[in-house]
């Protein structure tokens, strides 16, 4: 059987062992957390990006759209113009 001295410095030894795994595991858990933060972050800003993208990508859309609607509303007016004169044209033709 080991003396008290014996046991006092096996325990003495797995205490220190104990802690220095605890310090390693610690240590790996810090790293492996920052790694996820890090890949996180990555995604997060890759998201962002892509919405700015979408974003600018639905203004363009919006002003050629915008330039479209103009375009038709001239188109329309133009229209109106044609139809009055033609009216006018019938008007002395009949007269």
């Amino acid at each position: 059987m080991p003396s008290v001295e014996q046991r006092l410095t096996a325990l003495e030894a797995a205490s220190f062992t104990l802690a220095s795994e605890q310090q390693r595991l610690k240590a790996d858990n810090d790293a492996y957390h920052a790694n996820i933060d890090a890949r996180l972050n990555s995604l997060a800003d890759g998201l962002m990006d892509h919405r700015r993208e979408v974003a600018e990508r639905f203004d363009r859309v919006d002003e050629r759209f915008g330039r479209v609607d103009n375009e038709l509303a001239g188109l329309k007016a133009g229209q109106a113009e044609m139809r009055e004169m033609l009216a006018r044209i019938v008007a002395k033709i009949d007269a």
